[in-house]
């Protein structure tokens, strides 16, 4: 290999080594900021599942519980989750479910056949919107039919 070839290979290759380098820290820092700003999310995302679980819960425990001093409670949470809290962080689909749910299980004033049911629609809802928010994606075989 003659000097001019040599320096050809000498300048490619540390050129390639340069790009690779400054490819490298951009994936690097666009990482960084891919956590960062997931982790400014976190609290907000937990909050949200937190709030999601005590309406499917208070659904689930108002639409099938016997004892009256447990739908009452059940009922008062659900309430002041659809009144307050939840509709912070909240999106369509469970707003429409609480909604429902409120019109045609609570203020029927009595017992339901269909209120399990419309308690399962504020827990899918609440599942979709949790499972969007943190990014994950569950495989075919994992999904609740409709």
């Amino acid at each position: 290999m003659n000097e001019e070839t040599h320096r050809l290979w000498d300048v490619v290759l540390k050129t390639v080594a340069a790009l690779g380098l400054a490819v490298g820290g951009v994936i690097g820092v666009a990482e960084f900021l891919n956590s960062a700003a997931r982790d400014s999310q976190k609290p907000f995302l937990e909050k949200q599942l937190a709030f999601c679980a005590e309406a499917s819960s208070a659904a689930a425990t108002f639409a099938t519980a016997a004892e009256p001093a447990a739908r009452a409670k059940a009922k008062d949470l659900f309430l002041d989750l659809y009144w307050g809290r939840l509709g912070i962080v909240e999106d369509v689909g469970v707003a429409s479910a609480m909604i429902a749910y409120k019109a045609k299980v609570i203020d029927i004033r009595e017992s339901t056949a269909e209120a399990p049911h419309f308690a399962l629609i504020i827990a899918h809802a609440c599942r979709d919107l949790s499972l969007a928010a943190w990014r994950i994606k569950l495989p075919e075989s994992v999904k609740l039919p409709r």
